[in-house]
């Protein structure tokens, strides 16, 4: 039998509100079936299945920050699931990239899934426009080793200093400082997914 969650503990566990969560149901991010009108002694409750709306709303909190409600609809509907493989071709990136990662990932025909996770976030963060080559290695370094897959990679800059932070979230940052991008790996494979769906990079090589 399927784990439920309450609108309750639903609301509390992913810091929404009601307003956020209807809203969302509205845009049809949230399918309608997943409502489940159940009897309690208080009455009739709403109640949804545990892992799979949890992870929906933490996606929607991620992806609305570079997506329009209606843009996230269309990633939605057509099916947010990573392409997994064992590896990846080397093409999908050019060559500016590559010349970031060299220090850390080897050149060949076929990259690993935690290389080609590390190329994306290269793109991603020097794309931006927000940071130097070398800002974005470091950065691509510390990503490239980290274990963890539940945490944001923070780019804050303080007082002129780069730093990355590495957390599920920043509690607090001294009035000096600011978060001047973010990235975790929801942005990342959503990023690789289209590259994949694409095929090759397009090959301009003057952009840097």
């Amino acid at each position: 039998m399927e784990d439920l969650i309450s609108k309750k503990e639903l609301l509390q566990r992913c810091n929404i509100s009601y307003g956020q969560l209807y809203r969302w149901k509205r845009k049809k991010l949230i399918p309608e079936d997943w409502f489940i009108r159940k009897s309690t002694y208080t009455g009739q409750e709403s109640f949804f299945p545990k892992n799979k709306m949890i992870e929906r709303i933490e996606l929607i909190k991620t992806l609305k920050e570079d997506h329009s409600l209606d843009e996230l609809y269309k990633i939605l509907e057509e099916g947010y699931e990573a392409i997994q493989s064992e590896e990846y071709s080397s093409s999908l990136f050019a060559e500016p990239y590559w010349n970031i990662a060299q220090s850390i990932i080897n050149y060949c025909n076929n990259v690993s899934r935690n290389e080609v996770m590390t190329l994306m976030f290269i793109e991603l963060a020097l794309s931006s426009g927000y940071f130097s080559k070398e800002e974005v290695l470091e950065s691509a370094e510390t990503y490239y080793h980290n274990d963890k897959h539940d945490v944001n990679y923070y780019f804050v800059r303080s007082m002129g200093v780069f730093i990355l932070v590495c957390a599920k979230e920043v509690v607090s940052l001294s009035k000096n400082s600011k978060i001047v991008y973010e990235l975790d790996d929801t942005k990342i494979q959503l990023a690789l997914n289209q590259k994949l769906k694409r095929g090759n990079h397009n090959d301009d090589k003057s952009k840097y």
